[in-house]
């Protein structure tokens, strides 16, 4: 999964331009610089919507999990298709 994600990363062009991000990669293994930013990615994402998720009624937060669901499945599906490209 964190291949997966690594893929997303680099070749989607979803990073977000952090400095903090382009000095490791300046400075360290891309990999290791990888990592670390999936997981600040992560952290942010659950954050955000453990948030979302409080302000919502029952069928809303059903909504929101069915979205968050089928998100994953596309964002999987597309790291796997870019991937492939790589190899």
């Amino acid at each position: 999964m964190k291949l997966k994600l690594g893929f997303l990363l680099i070749f989607g062009g979803y990073i977000y331009g952090d400095t903090s991000y382009q000095s490791c990669l300046d400075n360290s293994p891309q990999m290791g610089c990888i990592i670390k930013e999936l997981k600040y990615q992560d952290g942010l994402l659950n954050r955000y919507y453990k948030q979302a998720m409080q302000r919502l009624d029952k069928s809303e937060q059903t909504r929101l999990r069915k979205a968050q669901r089928a998100w994953m499945k596309y964002r999987d599906s597309k790291c796997d298709a870019q991937a492939n490209e790589v190899r």
